[in-house]
């Protein structure tokens, strides 16, 4: 089941709510808890796609995830007020702006926080989770490159701060077919730089195959970029034609369809930056 929450003005919750499909949380209204507990259960989707901001107005009030909790679309910060637990047993998936826990943010051992990455400012271009008290670290961290963003060496990511920090991750995941990274930890943060950036392999378009009425060209690809099919009908430095709809792929391979036409055409694949 989808549950679709949303409200300028805000919404109330005054008992305990169960999301065992996905929930997606939109609207820029607060949403106010008395005493209200939220759980997240295994295999859960809780998807935050704004910057609201969840505010205890009395009584035990917590979030307990136990499945995927994600900070998604907007760039804003979604922030746990004072007075309200956020208990993560599951997965922490900031895909863009800031998660802000001003209450207490209790980490279970087998938990895994993913940052994505696609540029250096942190919570524009990249999440980025921020505690007001004491963070004690565990589980695991993981990060990925958006599509279309390569970093560069010696960038850096400051995917935790807190008020002060404790522990540390028990392991570390990054795309390591692309960079190398080293973390370090501070006394009121995790900081992640990239020490080494691999070269993007050039595009090589492979024998083309008859689908019906279409063409499909197919290409050598790197997971994780995004590529542009373009085509002129001669040989010429200038006036490629792009095809609409640039693809991103997660595999070795990539291909696109483009409708079969009475005169020839050349084609031609680029990587986006």
């Amino acid at each position: 089941a989808t549950l679709q929450l949303g409200s300028v003005s805000g919404i109330s919750l005054k008992r305990t709510l169960e999301n065992g499909g996905t929930a997606v949380w939109t609207g820029s209204g607060a949403m106010i808890l008395l005493n209200g507990i939220l759980t997240n259960r295994p295999g859960a989707l809780f998807d935050v796609q704004n910057a609201g901001r969840f505010f205890a107005a009395g009584g035990t009030c917590r979030f307990d995830n136990n499945g995927t909790y994600r900070k998604s679309v907007s760039t804003g910060t979604n922030t746990v007020e004072s007075g309200m637990s956020f208990n993560n047993s599951g997965t922490l998936d900031i895909r863009s702006g800031i998660i802000q826990a001003n209450g207490n943010y209790i980490s279970a051992s087998n938990t895994l926080l993913n940052c994505a990455l696609g540029g250096t400012v942190a919570g524009t271009t990249y999440g980025q989770l921020r505690v007001a008290g004491t963070v004690t670290l565990n589980g695991a961290l993981s990060v990925n490159l958006l599509p279309g963003f390569t970093p560069a060496t010696n960038d850096v990511f400051t995917v935790v701060t807190a008020g002060a920090r404790s522990g540390a991750f028990t392991s570390f995941a990054y795309p390591a077919n692309r960079v190398t990274m080293s973390l370090s930890n501070t006394p009121t943060s995790v900081v992640l730089r990239v020490t080494n950036v691999f070269p993007v392999p050039q595009p090589v378009l492979l024998t083309p195959e008859v689908a019906g009425s279409d063409v499909r060209l197919i290409w050598t690809a790197t997971s994780n970029f995004t590529y542009r099919l373009e085509f002129n009908p001669v040989v010429s430095p200038t006036n490629w034609t792009p095809l609409p709809g640039d693809v991103t792929t997660l595999s070795n391979t990539a291909s696109k369809l483009d409708p079969l036409t009475s005169s020839n055409r050349l084609y031609r694949v680029r990587v986006l930056p």
